[in-house]
């Protein structure tokens, strides 16, 4: 199992632009993970993903053959391994192809290869496992997905719900679908968590300032995939400005802005101190207000010198 550092790759590949066709490879695997989950939508079926990085994984080239073979899913495969890579510096096709991927992989917080994930065809992460590549058969990979596949009707059945029903009631199942979600993948569930401020303005779920603070998570998330930080500090401070969130949500708001323009150097010292200062304002009461405090006597000796 391979451990693979995806930030790095991300970088690497900024000076890519454009984006490639829908293709099967060899396999009969989509390689385009957006095209994949069209063609699922289409079909109504869910989508099995893998990410891969090894050079000569023969037990995961059977195990694509199997699966592909097999119509319960449209199967995907990103692949990062360096034969990939060194494909696509002749072909510019495939490396715009490669940078979408490494984007949407990075929005799945890969980890490790090879990695597989069921999705949803509204692009809802369902489950996700690993394997080892060298020691996992066909049929053994089968029975791996058996064990997941049998806790999915529950998430499908959260789905459903986000669709019917009055609007307090489609807010209520969102919610309870966010809670189902393990958190890395909920900013695949950007549509419906802007739904919920659309659906709820006057707050009477109670759960408007829940999502106002979860929409500027994702709106963030999404706009450092893409490299735009300025981008993700707005969405926070705009979180914060809302009279609609609560008071800690917005002191957790004001913090994180200030957090990326720190660790990003996107901002002067004095505008990092701002919003920490108006983070301490926004709930002054808050056990968080002592390690603010002094974040920002530093950040401001800082700036003095």
């Amino acid at each position: 199992m391979k451990k693979i550092f995806f930030l790095a790759v991300i970088f690497s590949l900024l000076f890519l632009s454009g984006c490639g066709k829908k293709q099967l490879d060899e396999n009969g695997c989509f390689t385009d993970a957006e095209a994949a989950l069209k063609f699922a939508q289409r079909k109504n079926k869910d989508l099995l993903l893998f990410v891969t990085m090894e050079e000569d994984d023969s037990a995961t080239l059977s195990i694509l053959k199997e699966m592909t073979a097999d119509s319960s899913f449209v199967v995907t495969r990103l692949d990062f391994s360096q034969k990939t890579y060194e494909a696509s510096v002749s072909n510019e096709e495939l490396a715009n192809q490669i940078q979408k991927n490494t984007r949407f992989a990075s929005m799945l917080n890969v980890s490790q290869t090879p990695s597989v994930y069921i999705l949803s065809k509204e692009s809802y992460v369902l489950s996700y496992f690993v394997y080892e590549a060298d020691s996992v058969s066909p049929a053994d990979f089968k029975s791996l997905l058996e064990e997941q596949t049998a806790s999915l009707d529950n998430m499908r059945a959260l789905i459903q719900g986000t669709k019917k029903g009055k609007a307090l009631d489609k807010v209520r199942a969102i919610d309870e679908l966010y809670e189902a979600t393990v958190p890395e993948y909920r900013v695949f569930l950007a549509e419906l968590i802007e739904s919920v401020i659309k659906l709820d303005k006057n707050n009477e779920s109670g759960l408007l300032g829940k999502y106002i603070y979860a929409a500027a998570d994702v709106k963030a998330a999404i706009a450092i995939n893409q490299g735009k930080v300025n981008e993700a500090v707005k969405s926070y401070v705009e979180a914060a400005e809302n009279p609609q969130l609560e008071a800690e949500l917005k002191q957790q708001s004001y913090y994180i802005a200030a957090y990326l323009c720190s660790m990003t150097g996107s901002a002067e010292k004095s505008i990092i101190v701002d919003y920490l200062q108006k983070a301490i304002e926004a709930a002054p009461e808050s056990k968080e207000v002592a390690s603010i405090q002094k974040i920002m006597e530093i950040v401001a000796s800082e700036t003095l010198e």
